[in-house]
């Protein structure tokens, strides 16, 4: 049976960002309940960050009108260049991307050693260092590659990195695909896999059996930070105590 766990939402921060302003300008933002923008200088040499720290979730608009909704414990670096001669922003955890279209001028996701380019789409992309990286499409197509190695992904398809090389993902789907939603949704989804949602939104570990991981489940979390709820849910579902620490 589905189980479904509705608690207070998080809601996220949405940032809509004056072009002109923005490109003149770098910008650390952090959201805590509130958010703060600092201004940095005005020179062109200058890059914007935006960061968001474990249940917090915010949606960025750059000056293109290409949107970016932060997952948690989230790092977004966007070049100062930026709409001028190229679109280039460094990731580190895990965000969606709405692009809009510039044949003229292409958008590259940089994670650690590997680029995600595109013209104009919606993508994800997860580089957290608690799973492999791995960049999955909405809509339109997307080219992920590094030094040694590249593939070409379209809708409903998904790359991962690992040991060091670019693959297309054998299987994929995204019934069981969160992140940068408040909410958790899992479609017999293993133990495992909650468990590093969990973790990867919240920080926290879910202490489960290890003979447990494999087993799944069916539900929905309306809030990924309220971990309490989580483990009474688990807990009630499987027969034994889910503590999370």
């Amino acid at each position: 049976d589905a189980f479904v766990a509705k608690t207070e939402e998080a809601k996220p921060k949405i940032i809509n960002l004056n072009w002109i302003k923005y490109a003149a300008a770098a910008v650390i933002l952090i959201v805590a309940g509130v958010f703060a923008i600092n201004k940095m200088g005005t020179t062109s040499t200058e890059a914007c960050e935006f960061a968001t720290t474990y249940g917090q979730y915010q949606t960025i608009e750059l000056g293109d009108g290409t949107q970016v909704e932060m997952a948690p414990n989230t790092k977004l670096i966007v070049s100062a260049s930026y709409g001028k001669e190229s679109r280039n922003v460094e990731l580190k955890g895990q965000a969606n991307f709405t692009v809009t279209r510039n044949e003229n001028c292409p958008f590259n996701v940089k994670t650690g050693d590997v680029t995600t380019t595109v013209l104009g789409t919606v993508f994800e992309v997860r580089y957290d260092n608690k799973r492999p990286l791995q960049v999955a499409v909405h809509s339109g197509k997307v080219k992920v590659a590094n030094a040694s190695s590249q593939v070409i992904i379209t809708k409903d398809q998904s790359a991962v990195v690992e040991n060091g090389k670019v693959n297309m993902a054998s299987t994929f789907s995204f019934d069981n695909w969160n992140g940068v939603r408040t909410e958790l949704v899992y479609t017999n989804a293993s133990l495992k896999q909650i468990q590093a949602d969990v973790l990867a939104a919240t920080g926290k570990t879910l202490q489960i059996p290890t003979d447990k991981m494999e087993e799944t489940f069916t539900g929905k979390f309306d809030s990924s930070t309220d971990v309490e709820t989580i483990c009474k849910v688990l807990t009630e579902a499987f027969g034994f105590t889910v503590l999370a620490i």
